[in-house]
């Protein structure tokens, strides 16, 4: 009998419940905070921004490549398949980075742009000593640093752009109610509290750390 009485007060108040995804709630959020939100105005909403992560990745190496010339006369010379390899790879990081707007990229030391790989060390399967070591240690620093620098320069041609993608969605409402000791963000989380009192998450396995943030 308790089941059923709680099965009909549920049927009498469906229509009080918002059914919705996680990027339909953040739009609501980002609307709701008016004039604070960081989102572009007017944005319009974007499934993909594959061709831009391929243009920026173009002008970021383009860029490094103008700023020293002398790599291109280098002897020690690699072959499309390796360069198409490695395009890829970065074009591929790049994206999963910009797809869980909460990873880590590591390690997290900052690489120099004084330093470009060495081929010859990439392409082997067995470090031969300390100093190659270090080389490949300094080589995973560049290319992470590399990544984040292209994450942030999608970000903010996106922006500029008046573009918002579902991971954005997820990136700037998490920023927005990370803004310790604002007043307005206390008064939109507890706005949002007060309405969603209780929230309940379908397939929650996928649930990443920055959602885990906004929800928490």
């Amino acid at each position: 009998d308790a089941a059923i009485e709680r099965l009909e007060n549920f049927l009498a108040r469906f229509d009080e419940v918002t059914i919705t995804t996680i990027h339909g709630f953040c739009q609501a959020v980002l609307r709701r905070a008016g004039a604070s939100s960081p989102a572009p105005d007017n944005a319009r909403v974007e499934g993909s921004v594959s061709a831009l992560v391929d243009q920026v990745i173009t002008d970021m190496l383009a860029a490094s490549l103008a700023s020293r010339p002398g790599h291109l006369s280098d002897s020690d010379a690699v072959t499309t398949k390796q360069v198409s390899s490695a395009l890829g790879a970065l074009r591929k990081s790049v994206l999963a980075v910009l797809g869980n707007p909460g990873a880590v990229v590591l390690p997290a030391g900052h690489g120099s742009d004084l330093w470009t790989p060495d081929a010859n060390i990439l392409g082997r399967k067995r470090l031969q000593n300390k100093q190659d070591r270090l080389v490949e240690t300094r080589h995973a620093e560049w290319l992470a640093d590399l990544v984040r620098r292209i994450v942030v320069e999608v970000q903010r041609r996106n922006s500029e752009s008046g573009i918002l993608t579902y991971d954005d969605m997820i990136r700037l409402v998490a920023q927005s109610l990370d803004s310790s000791g604002a007043a307005r963000i206390a008064s939109l989380a507890g706005d949002l509290a007060s309405q969603f009192s209780t929230i309940k998450v379908d397939e929650f396995q996928d649930t990443d750390a920055l959602q885990w943030q906004i929800f928490r």
